[in-house]
């Protein structure tokens, strides 16, 4: 069985969609847990009143910490895989079973698909249909080096992995700390098709501007986030260098936007000593001086 989750906060309408796609599945044995962030706009009402019962709906104070709400989810699911939907994507008819076989087939750990983007009437793939990564391993460095291998909370169904596994609530989302750890884990494949339609709109986030709050936090939780996996010894020296480097570069180009320049500097600088083949962070470095 498949525990799929879904956490909404104020997004009756999009929520319907969510939802219509998850009971649509031509794969029928999971389990659907909705975990609502205090909402007041009638999602309860609309979620009751659906007569299906794998659904499982779950009222909690608003909070606005995805990392906490993806936890009870966690908490809830009895299933042997774990997908995700964000209440404002849909799936494809198939996509559980696809994932489903594939996991079955391969005997991976997860699954990690591609999907559509619609944004502004533009439709686009999250990632090429011949990537340049290998299709099935231990994937992990290449998430951390290749910016074309994109995994988003609705295209990957992983193995539950059991209370030893969670978000880390002191990140405001924590969706990519997450997913870094299932990936080192190993043994992941990846499908090139579009199994899910990711929506940007302008109340989500990946649609902000990537100068905004949410996405400066972001990077400083990527960074923990490495931090993490180098202690641990889940990647090398070299890699952690590399990515850290990466992702203080596009802090910091972040932050002189914002005109935060004293932090912005630090960054260029860090990202150049992180690793010294990362010349245009010294370049940027050097300007913003």
């Amino acid at each position: 069985m498949i525990s799929v989750i879904t956490i909404t906060y104020n997004r009756k309408d999009l929520l319907k969609n969510a939802v219509q796609s998850v009971l649509d599945q031509t794969f029928g044995d999971f389990e659907y847990i909705i975990v609502d962030d205090g909402s007041t706009d009638g999602t309860e009402q609309m979620i009751k009143s659906i007569d299906d019962k794998r659904i499982r709906y779950y009222h909690t104070e608003h909070c606005g910490y995805l990392s906490r709400l993806r936890n009870i989810g966690l908490d809830h699911a009895t299933g042997e895989w774990i997908a995700f939907l964000d209440s404002d994507d849909t799936w494809h008819q198939s996509a559980l079973e696809k994932m489903r076989a594939t996991l079955q087939n391969y005997s991976s750990n997860s699954v990690v698909s591609n999907a559509f983007v619609i944004e502004n009437g533009q439709t686009t793939s999250l990632f090429k249909k011949e990537p340049s990564f290998q299709l099935r391993g231990n994937l992990l460095q290449q998430k951390l080096l290749d910016n074309t291998f994109m995994v988003c909370t609705c295209c990957i169904c992983f193995r539950n992995p059991g209370p030893s596994m969670r978000f880390n609530e002191n990140m405001r989302s924590g969706d990519n700390d997450f997913f870094l750890r299932i990936l080192s884990l190993g043994n992941t494949f990846v499908l090139t098709e579009e199994l899910a339609t990711i929506y940007r709109h302008p109340k989500n986030m990946t649609a902000v501007i990537a100068y905004e709050a949410p996405f400066i936090q972001a990077y400083y939780e990527d960074l923990e986030s490495l931090k993490f996996l180098r202690q641990k010894k889940i990647i090398s020296s070299l890699t952690y260098r590399q990515a850290a480097s990466s992702c203080s570069y596009k802090l910091a180009r972040n932050l002189l936007h914002l005109k935060r320049k004293t932090e912005s500097r630090t960054n260029f600088l860090r990202a150049f000593l992180l690793f010294p083949l990362n010349f245009k962070a010294l370049i940027k470095f050097f300007f913003s001086v």
